[in-house]
């Protein structure tokens, strides 16, 4: 490239070409011909001298014939290399550019004009068209070349190629600061692979009427010490105990496999190691030894910058899939759930319309201020009994706290936006932090993360990468707090499958296909509910065909989508008009099916009261909190808070109190959530 100022002041570059060897030959001749010339003007100076200027004339003499001397040998070199085939024509250019470059030192020290300057131009052509075509061609189809041999031998394209050599430079600081052994990595890699059951430290293939086959050892102390610092967690799968990594064991067991260097080679040497690390943290040697023996946390930005890297058989594993399930926006059938061919509809046949589930209420203003975030009613025993309560995080316009309220739930939603149209109780904040704070108060915490990075748009592309994912950090709070919760997202989620819902099943307007991850401690799940076949298609352009159905899309605009009063209708939300807000939210049947599911197979048995005390079942079939004298009886509450099931509905209004409202302006000035007292 050269740098050429024009007139004006500005400046462009100009992509140059490679001379010919016949150039090149031409120019390297010209130029030991000018330091030629320049060796005789000063031999002819020497001659003209005086005695007083012949030592002075005859170094300059001597100096120049050195310089064309060495652009002669250039020249001939030049020669030699154009005469062997071997030799690449870049070759004969340095030739010639050394001869130039020696024609002018001759030139200088000569005292004539540098006339052999202009031999240089004629090595710096200007690329035509056609040449600039042809080397970008050829550089394409270097780099293409290139990239097909490193694909090849790594099995991943260039982005994660860049993301495998920085998470081998995380590892290399992370690993030695675990204080890990070999025999730490073989634990969580027999818990990643689902073999390390809670029985005896042993890695067991299978239990099978209890039974247990065979397997290999494992360190107890190692196997403990993974659990006790939240790399591993315990998990029920067949009426066994099974051990599984947590988010941060699999990444620190991903690290560690990356850079096994960094491993001791054996327990003393990584308890020195982590000796060594807390000895200045500790003053008694014996909170001292207790420190080295624990397992180091990875942090928590450790665990961010780390990005698992895709393979190229990955992404074609996850296009083929995608592309074989048909999109829920299609009108097709729901991936991962079977579709049954259901009988036919009676009413169908005779043309009688089918009947829809009609959208729930949404509370008025007094209602809300007569509902307040929890309810307190006494029984005339003097027990108390408190509505179940849900933390709805990312709960954008409340679709999701509607069911739970409808099924017999308390709500308080937490997002980043105001949500003014939001029907419940609400705490402006990131959710994270307010679920590090007061998830323990919450007998359930659904969350509803951002979707986009799961998208048929984005998934298995680069731009996912682009959104923050926040499944595994919840996922991962709610068992380190034992909370139950649930984690709904789209179709694509990296969440489990446990439930799978449809608008079709509730009668709705709407498909809207959701997964849904179940993290019910020591409950069953919800029943799936039977797939219905979808009566017909999505309303709406497809690839410039307009197809009429029973269904709308309520997401986007145009093109036949749903308008705000369609997507209401058909979705059952009546309390928000914000387009954005109908997109993103889910109906409310789905969410109360899953309310409902909660409190008749787990009996709220498995959830933790708001102070966190477990629950413990009573001898009266309810269920108490051991030490603090709560009852939580089996009897459900109506809207007004009342009681079913009391002798008379004055005696249930005449003891019952409500909690004053939880001032959540403090949370925002102060930045934690305030204490509620009883009114």
């Amino acid at each position: 490239m050269s740098f050429n100022p024009d007139l004006n002041g500005t400046s462009h570059t100009t992509e140059l070409g490679e001379a010919t060897p016949q150039t090149c030959l031409r120019v390297a001749r010209a130029a030991a011909d000018l330091a030629a010339a320049a060796d005789d003007a000063a031999l002819a100076a020497v001659c003209r001298s005086r005695t007083s200027n012949t030592a002075r004339l005859e170094a300059v003499m001597h100096a120049t014939h050195h310089e064309a001397a060495e652009a002669e040998r250039y020249a001939v070199l030049a020669e030699e290399f154009d005469a062997d085939p071997v030799k690449p024509d870049r070759s004969l250019r340095r030739c010639a550019n050394e001869a130039i470059t020696h024609a002018l030192n001759a030139q200088r020290e000569a005292g004539v004009e540098l006339t052999a300057a202009m031999l240089r131009g004629e090595l710096e052509r200007v690329l035509t068209p056609q040449e600039r075509a042809e080397r970008e061609s050829a550089k394409r189809r270097q780099e293409a070349e290139e990239e097909a041999a490193e694909r090849a031998a790594t099995g991943m394209d260039r982005e994660n190629r860049d993301l495998a050599r920085m998470n081998a430079y995380l590892a290399e600081g992370v690993v030695p600061e675990l204080g890990w052994t070999a025999g730490h990595v073989r634990v969580l890699e027999a818990a990643a692979s689902g073999r390390l059951y809670v029985r005896d430290g042993e890695i067991r293939r299978a239990p099978s009427d209890g039974v247990w086959s065979g397997g290999r050892r494992v360190c107890r102390d190692r196997t403990r010490a993974l659990y006790a610092s939240r790399f591993l967690t315990a998990r029920a799968v067949d009426g066994a105990r099974v051990l599984t990594p947590t988010p941060m064991g699999l990444v620190a067991l991903e690290l560690a496999q990356l850079y096994p260097q960094g491993l001791y080679e054996s327990d003393r040497a990584a308890h020195e190691a982590r000796y060594a690390e807390v000895a200045k943290l500790h003053k008694r040697m014996d909170d001292k030894k207790a420190a080295a023996r624990r397992l180091p946390a990875l942090d928590r930005w450790r665990m961010a910058r780390y990005r698992r890297p895709v393979t190229l058989v990955e992404q074609e594993a996850r296009a083929t899939r995608e592309a074989a399930d048909q999109w829920e926006d299609e009108g097709g059938y729901c991936p991962g759930v079977d579709t049954p061919s259901p009988a036919p509809d009676p009413r169908a046949e005779t043309g009688t319309a089918v009947e829809t589930q009609p959208a729930p209420e949404a509370p008025t203003p007094s209602q809300r201020l007569a509902r307040p975030a929890a309810t307190l009613v006494l029984l005339p025993t003097g027990r108390r009994i408190r509505r179940p309560r849900v933390l709805d995080l990312c709960c954008c316009s409340g679709g999701a706290a509607m069911g739970y309220w409808l099924a017999g739930y308390d709500v308080v939603g937490v997002d980043t936006v105001p949500r003014p149209n939001y029907p419940f109780e609400f705490i402006l904040g990131d959710a994270l932090e307010v679920m590090r704070e007061i998830c323990q108060d919450f007998n359930v915490v659904h969350a509803s993360p951002p979707c986009q990075a799961h998208t048929s748009l984005t998934k298995g592309t680069n731009r996912g990468r682009t959104y923050v994912d926040l499944i595994p950090q919840m996922r991962e709070l709610c068992e380190w707090f034992g909370v139950d919760w649930v984690i709904e997202n789209v179709p694509g989620a990296d969440i489990r499958k446990d439930l799978t819902l449809c608008g079709e099943m509730f009668g709705l307007g709407v498909i809207r296909h959701r997964h849904f991850e179940i993290g019910w401690i020591g409950s069953p799940g919800p029943e799936q509910p039977r797939h219905l076949k979808h009566r017909g298609p999505v309303r709406g352009w497809r690839h410039g065909v307009w197809r009429d159905g029973p269904y709308i899309a309520a997401y986007g605009k145009g093109g036949g989508k749903g308008t705000v009063p369609e997507m209401q209708k058909a979705m059952g939300i009546t309390w928000t008009d914000v387009h954005e807000e109908l997109t993103e939210a889910i109906p409310p049947a789905y969410t109360q099916y899953i309310g409902r599911q909660f409190i008749t197979t787990a009996e709220l048995g498995a959830a933790y009261l708001p102070d966190g005390v477990p629950r413990l079942p009573t001898k009266s079939g309810g269920v108490s909190a051991a030490g603090s004298g709560w009852v939580l009886l089996n009897a459900s509450l109506t809207r007004s808070g009342t009681v079913r099931g009391a002798r008379s509905e004055s005696q249930a209004r005449s003891s019952s109190r409500v909690v004053e409202r939880w001032r959540l302006s403090r949370w925002l000035v102060m930045g934690r959530f305030p204490m509620y007292t009883s009114g």
